[in-house]
């Protein structure tokens, strides 16, 4: 997938995807957080819904969740070791065969999953 936001300040993570056009099924949002923890995530003045990909230090996925459009109910992952989160399009997991357990690899601005023996 194609990074279309690098969310790596507080300013940006804050900001996230609020009044972004809705993504294609191959862009996202890449958020890196400077400590190790629950991370939590609404849609608040976002008009589409999306998925969202949490992740340890290491790029394994911890979780993987759902936001709907303008959602203001926080959602977090049930692991509270989250290092990175990819706001993705809605079909992002089954398109890409996301789960728990995949392993994320950055690669300039794109990021890849693949299973962990690949």
């Amino acid at each position: 997938m194609n990074i279309v936001l690098f969310a790596n300040n507080d300013l940006s993570r804050a900001k996230g995807l609020m009044f972004h056009r809705p993504l294609l099924k191959k862009e996202c949002a890449f958020f890196n957080f400077p400590a190790i923890g629950k991370h939590t995530f609404w849609n608040k003045n976002v008009d589409f819904p999306i998925s969202l990909v949490f992740c340890g230090k290491d790029g394994t996925v911890k979780d993987v969740k759902k936001l709907e459009a303008q959602q203001r109910e926080c959602v977090s992952s049930e692991n509270y070791d989250i290092k990175y989160v990819v706001e993705a399009h809605i079909e992002a997991p089954s398109l890409y065969r996301i789960k728990k357990g995949s392993i994320m690899k950055l690669k300039d601005k794109e990021i890849l999953f693949c299973d962990r023996l690949s």
